[in-house]
């Protein structure tokens, strides 16, 4: 888990449509120094870029994704997505829905990026980019061109069993490396490595502080909002050299990758590359 400067109050970020869990770690929960669930200590105005970030990735969609069908069936994209009564981000909150859900769209986009949808026996609208559209997550505009969403023969696939990390493009394997997961082993929990497609929506380079390892990372790349799980380097001191130890033991949910391989990640992902992760 990773987030930045001081804590967001709350479940939703500001202008935010997915849940971004922030805070404290739960009472008595492990936390290992080789692979830390990432929480940044520096000041404040790293936290106003966090929301940042993730306000960029709600409104990657604003460009205008291909419009669907009206009756085509689409499926959420993210862990808990917010259904509002008007297509708009302070529109009261309707419903919520979760990942892998199935929503009839009914219009769409608007120009803020917001689709009409039904939700069982709820109306409302959902953002576009938290959503799977034909084109992938977020839709493609005129010509194919992509709106922030991911292109379906482009991902990193994450398997949990083995701990590999693989990179996919073509519908074919380019890299893998192994990395350091969760040392929670359930499907979805908050510690874990959780199961789910997801999408990248931050990225943050240099040498940062975790409070959850008591170290420093390199190279995070943030695709679950709700735990801020993401890719990051091994543990490492002030100065980026590995912890005694190697710096790769279990994490808090984020996927620690030696310090020679995560730059290929990182090269790799960008706002909006789909990450797979699964057993």
């Amino acid at each position: 888990m990773w987030t930045s400067g001081s804590p967001v109050v709350g479940h939703e970020p500001p202008a935010g449509e997915a849940y971004v869990k922030t805070g404290q770690s739960a009472p008595g929960a492990p936390v290992s120094r080789g692979g830390p669930r990432c929480r940044s200590a520096r000041d404040n105005a790293r936290s106003v870029l966090l929301i940042i970030a993730i306000l960029g990735a709600s409104l990657v969609g604003t460009a205008g994704p291909g419009p669907v069908a009206a009756g085509d069936l689409v499926t959420v994209a993210t862990d808990v997505l917010n259904i509002r009564s008007e297509p708009r981000v302070d529109a009261p909150v309707v419903a919520q829905a979760i990942w892998g859900e199935t929503l009839d769209v009914w219009w769409g986009p608007s120009d803020s990026g917001y689709y009409e949808v039904q939700y069982g026996d709820v109306h409302g609208y959902a953002m576009g980019v938290y959503l799977g559209l034909p084109g992938g997550v977020g839709g493609s505009g005129p010509g194919g061109s992509p709106h922030g969403g991911w292109q379906g023969n482009r991902w990193i696939d994450v398997d949990r069993s083995s701990g590999l990390v693989t990179l996919y493009e073509g519908g074919e394997a380019t890299y893998t490396v192994w990395g350091a997961m969760g040392w929670d082993q359930s499907k979805s929990g908050f510690y874990a490595t959780a199961n789910g497609s997801f999408t990248v929506f931050a990225r943050e380079e240099g040498l940062t502080w975790t409070d959850w390892g008591r170290s420093y990372v390199t190279h995070y790349i943030a695709f679950d909002s709700y735990r801020a799980n993401g890719f990051h380097s091994y543990s490492l001191t002030k100065n980026g050299y590995l912890l005694d130890g190697g710096g790769n033991g279990p994490t808090g949910g984020c996927i620690a990758i030696a310090p020679w391989a995560i730059e290929r990640i990182w090269d790799f992902a960008t706002i909006g590359t789909r990450v797979e992760v699964h057993w």
